[in-house]
């Protein structure tokens, strides 16, 4: 029981942390992705309770293990010591959550007064009975997955420890490291099949299992539950990154299932292998389900190295991914912000000055409303606690922060995080080890496990090992590198592409330990990051990005009037075009076209306020923009709201409209729709032409200020009259002040009336008032030979209620008055421009080939993992186990000290471990693969064991110096051969050494050697 409360203090701890650190995290999601409409289907905890369990579960152990560390200096009782820093960690953290609490609380009431007020348009998250099915679906599918994969191979049934075949080899050290802190007090730390050198190995997780132990839970729950905890939150936090790639839901199941089911050529080889040998195909399938090996295309992969084997063997991995994944999602708005500081620059020297030299570029924004301190603290807490958890991925999370950095705003960040990292690693490495060279070692060594270093071989490795996970990921970041250049939206998504395969890049250069294939680590990390990519390629093929065309009849609704071209040769026009007549006219543009803002893609409507070119990204806390759903019209005739907002400013520079969306399409990207509602005719300012034109909600405002319909309009009703237009003369600019805030000018509505009144006869004076009904609807209708102008989708009826603003006609260079021509009272019936989108049936035809397209990509890409999964069920099916209520094991625990080593056989998985008693000399391999020197002990050992040339005393010297204190003999160590043919000398520790146990139904001796 107290096992899982040590799990909820963690879990509480650690969303608690995250929300105070992450206080807002509906921006952070809008920061992240290009589509706003995506994040309305996202939860908060879609990312705070994952990331929070894992902060928890870093933080947590590792303040636990320093204070049992500290205090087992000053206390000479490892038992009492591990119950005070049990007690004194629930205490601490019971007030940190607390703490955390109020601090939440006080944030949280700022953010409601400022959405009282309207200073932000970030809606919370509504509850969907949808969503939360698909999530909670996705979620239990990977809980009873990860859950399956690690009690498989490691489990307690009827009194014995179930350990597989396929790893018990990496099982066996991580079950002594968790007994030594469970059963025994491994303080200070040692690895326990080598004692008395020290941890090179990152153990801090097996010390968490080993106090979930001490706790009351079973070694195999202690271990098992942190390992499945860890999985699940990774790919939930995978799936999240997908969903914020792609603007798919769909990729939030399609990554976990890309990482379950990994891509390789592997299964294809072998069906060509059997098929060649004379096999069927049904005799192929079948014998490939009954395969009880790793099959191996390249070197290797009969370890299992890629396999889904390296999962449950690495228990600590997906603690480490996790924290991988985090880390992106945090940084990854300042990535896409220097893509839009960039895109918005005037010439090609200041993107430069952008890019490398504004104050931007490498400090934080000082009032951004995505609290980049905290997300600094939170960040550097992680890598601070990261070294001996996960010494590889944090490697790899570096790589990916220096890629990152580069293309980067606030770099300054990322190395306040390089820092603490580097930091925290030496000071522990020097603690534990002795110093970092001892841990890691950089080598120069290209080529990865590749004896033929080319590129061709490395190709090929390439292609066989990955399959199609590689290409299918650039393919996705290549197209939506154009995709969004095209659409001149930053390009963060194929940046994050290149920066995610740094990992992989760094294992086929630098070897960083003894054994070259440990740099397999960070291919996997590269390969499981690029899973994102292909999972976002996949949904998207899913659902085809083009809307459904609606039919012609709901073009034209019955509100929508047709020109009679007789009723315009006369005074009746007049009535015609108030509908008094009975003369039904078209209406072709909605009232945005006269000065008000046009409601982008998420229906909301933007206003627009521009501010210092430098750091006016429209996503950070200091300009003076972007604001939605507001119904403050103050400023309406130019269209911008000149309030300067709190740090509760809307980040993303795109948004969705779902009033626009068709209901079959209600997944679909807002990107899609974006460029079809956008204003083919937009007038710049001179301030507009230097920052805000460079993003489609200004675009749209600039239009909207100074229609081409507007002016039609104006001028054709004057000439109805007999009468040229007024024009008042503007040149449609407005100076900037110094701070650099300018505004969009154009003629207000008063003037352009007044100029139709001096031209007009007293009817049309009369039938023209300001306000009026039939000037309204006679400026929406298109006259003489213009070309159409392109229908909005959201065409409406204006009543006389409504105002209107009427915008003059624009000024020429010359500044000459326009004449309406002769021709252009020629009215013609208007046909309506064609619909957009496509046809019902091809439409039907995409979708069904854009879902065959993915499910024959999922074939290849699923198919190696599919046979992967077949052969971990065969290959474990006649696991290994250890007697756990072994009367040796209860003897040890009970008769020796912790402290004491033993003198034992070259033991892997042994029923001695469960004691949490260290070895002398263990299975070698595990030792030689955590950096330790091996090859002396190697030959002390078979030194000891000989009887150090048959002299006791020499014996016991070596050993009182070493603290090897008892010595087991059982069948297997009498039985077995050394090197130069040395054996056991079983007859001289008889005679010269005092039996403390023996155990008969086992035939195990324990001697005392002092």
């Amino acid at each position: 029981m107290l096992g899982i409360l040590y799990l909820i203090l963690c879990a509480a701890f650690g969303i608690c942390f995250v929300g105070l650190t992450v206080p807002d995290v509906r921006r952070l999601y809008v920061a992240c992705s290009s589509s706003a409409k995506t994040i309305t289907h996202i939860p908060n905890t879609l990312f705070t309770v994952p990331a929070g369990i894992i902060t928890g579960m870093l933080c947590v152990p590792f303040f636990n293990y320093y204070v049992t560390l500290g205090l087992s200096y000053v206390i000479d009782n490892g038992n009492l010591c591990k119950k005070l820093s049990v007690l004194i960690t629930f205490a601490f953290f019971i007030w940190m959550i607390l703490t955390c609490l109020i601090l939440i609380n006080r944030k949280r009431i700022k953010r409601e007064e400022l959405k009282a007020s309207g200073a932000t348009t970030i809606e919370d998250y509504e509850f969907n009975i949808v969503d939360s099915v698909f999530y909670g679906l996705v979620i239990l599918a990977i809980t009873v997955a990860a859950t399956f994969l690690m009690f498989y191979t490691y489990r307690i049934d009827d009194g014995k420890l179930m350990n597989g075949y396929s790893t018990f080899s990496d099982l066996s050290p991580h079950t002594a490291m968790v007994s030594s802190f469970g059963k025994g007090f491994n303080f200070p730390t040692q690895y326990m099949h080598f004692s008395g050198d020290g941890i090179k190995y990152h153990f801090l997780f097996y010390y968490f299992a080993g106090v979930l132990q001490y706790l009351g839970l079973p070694i195999d729950y202690a271990l098992n539950l942190p390992s499945i905890i860890s999985m699940v939150c990774a790919l939930v936090l995978l799936g999240l990154l997908a969903i914020l790639i792609s603007s798919r839901r769909a990729s939030f199941l399609v990554a976990p299932l890309l990482v379950f089911f990994r891509s390789s050529l592997n299964v294809f080889i072998h069906i060509k292998e059997l098929l060649g040998s004379g096999s069927t195909p049904v005799q192929a399938l079948k014998s490939i389900l009954d395969y009880n090996l790793w099959y191996k295309a390249t070197e290797y992969d009969d370890w299992g190295i890629w396999a889904i084997n390296v999962y449950p063997n690495q228990r600590h991995l997906m603690l480490g991914i996790a924290v991988i994944v985090i880390m992106v999602i945090l940084f990854l708005p300042f990535v896409r912000r220097l893509g839009i500081s960039v895109s918005r620059s005037g010439s090609f020297g200041e993107g430069v000055k952008a890019f490398a030299f504004s104050k931007n570029a490498w400090l934080t924004r000082s009032g951004d409303p995505l609290y980049p301190v905290s997300i600094i603290i939170l960040a550097s807490v992680l890598v601070i606690v990261m070294p001996y958890f996960h010494g590889s991925c944090l490697i790899a999370l570096l790589l990916i922060l220096f890629g990152m950095a580069l293309i980067s705003e606030s770099r300054l960040a990322y190395l306040v995080v390089a820092v603490c990292a580097v930091a925290s690693s030496y000071i522990q490495t020097r603690a534990f080890s002795g110093g970092y060279k001892n841990v890691v070692t950089f080598a120069f060594e290209p080529g990865f496990v590749l004896e033929d270093v080319s590129l061709a071989s490395l190709a090929r490795y390439l292609i066989i090992v990955t399959g199609l996970t590689l290409v299918l990921g650039a393919v996705y970041a290549i197209v939506t590198l154009f995709t969004d250049i095209a659409r001149r939206k930053p390009v963060h998504r194929f940046l994050l592409f290149l920066c995610v395969l740094n990992p992989m890049i760094f294992a086929f250069i630098i070897r960083v330990s003894l054994e070259m294939l440990a740099n397999h680590k960070f291919i996997q990390v590269s390969l499981i990051l690029v899973d994102v990519f292909v999972a976002a390629l996949i949904s998207n093929l899913l659902y085809v990005p083009f809307k459904i065309r609606k039919n012609e009849e709901d073009e034209i609704s019955d509100d929508d009037y047709i020109i009679d071209e007789s009723a315009l040769d006369s005074e009746p026009a007049v009535a015609a075009a108030t509908g008094d007549a009975g003369v039904r006219t078209p209406v072709v543009a909605n009232i945005s076209a006269f000065g008000q803002a046009l409601d982008d893609d998420d229906g909301e409507s933007d206003t627009l306020d521009n501010d210092d070119a430098d750091s006016d990204t429209g996503i950070d806390a200091d300009i003076k923009g972007l604001t939605g759903g507001s119904d403050d019209t103050s400023d309406t005739e130019s269209g911008i709201v000149d309030e300067e907002l709190p740090s509760e400013l809307l980040f993303g520079d795109d948004k969705t409209d779902e009033s626009s969306e068709d209901e079959n399409s209600d997944e679909e990207d807002a990107e899609n729709t974006s460029e079809e509602n956008e204003p083919e005719d937009k007038p710049e300012t001179d301030e507009d032409s230097a920052t805000a034109s460079d993003t489609d909600t200004e675009e749209e405002n600039a239009g909207d200020a100074d229609s081409e319909e507007a002016k039609a309009g104006v001028a054709a009703i004057a000439a109805l009259f007999g009468e040229e237009i007024t024009e008042e003369k503007s040149d449609g600019k407005a100076d900037a002040d110094d701070t650099g805030d300018s505004s969009e000018s154009s003629v207000a509505s008063d003037e352009s009336e007044e100029g139709i009144k001096e031209s007009a006869p007293e009817p049309a004076h009369v039938a023209m008032r300001p306000g009026s009904i039939a000037l309204q609807q006679q400026q929406q209708v298109q006259f003489g030979e213009e070309e159409p102008v392109e229908e909005d989708e959201n065409v409406t009826v204006i009543s006389d209620s409504e105002e209107v603003e009427v915008a003059s006609a624009a000024s020429e260079s010359d500044e000459k008055e326009q004449e309406l021509k002769p021709e252009s009272l020629e009215h013609k019936p208007i046909k309506p421009k064609k619909a957009k989108g496509l046809p019902l049936p091809a439409w039907i035809a995409l979708e069904i080939a854009g879902v065959l397209l993915a499910v024959i990509l999922l074939v290849p890409l699923t198919a190696t993992g599919v046979s992967e999964w077949a052969t971990y069920v065969n290959l474990n099916k006649g696991p290994g186990s250890i007697n756990t209520n072994s009367a040796v094991t209860k003897w040890i625990v009970e008769n020796t000290d912790t402290s004491d080593v033993f003198l034992t056989p070259n033991w892997s998985m042994n029923r001695f471990i469960l004691a949490g008693r260290p070895m002398y000399y263990g299975w070698p391999y595990y030792a030689w693969s955590a950096g330790h020197d091996t090859y002396t002990r190697d030959a002390i050992y078979l030194w000891l064991i000989s009887g150090c040339g048959d002299d006791i005393d020499e014996f016991t010297r070596y050993c009182k110096e070493r603290h090897i204190r008892y010595l087991i003999i059982d069948p297997e160590f009498e039985s077995a051969e050394f090197e130069n043919g040395i054996k056991l000398n079983k007859q001289f520790f008889e005679e010269n050494l005092t039996q403390a146990a023996y155990f008969s139904e086992e035939n195990t001796t324990i001697y005392r050697i002092y």
